[in-house]
């Protein structure tokens, strides 16, 4: 589904936030897997594993799908074609 150049600024500003979010959440497990190798304390550790699973990759592999559609929408059907009959 193509959409046109005001609907596509949504969608980028929309994955930018994401995007924005998901550096955030990272940037707390790198703080979170310090302190855990600092203190020895395994359970920040796990926080870091469980935030890794449920937020960090599920975000990560939408984000990438997502880009990959975009990056379609702006090649030709003819171009679309080739790209699938390689994949």
């Amino acid at each position: 589904m193509r959409c046109n150049s005001e609907c596509q600024r949504w969608r980028l500003t929309e994955a930018a936030r994401e995007l924005a979010h998901l550096g955030d959440v990272t940037a707390e497990m790198v703080e979170m897997s310090c302190v855990s190798l600092i203190k020895k304390d395994t359970a920040y550790a796990q926080q870091v594993l469980v935030q890794e699973d449920k937020l960090v990759d599920p975000v990560t592999k939408e984000l990438d799908h997502f880009v990959n559609i975009l990056m379609r929408e702006d090649l030709s059907d003819i171009q679309q074609k080739a790209l699938h009959s390689t994949s």
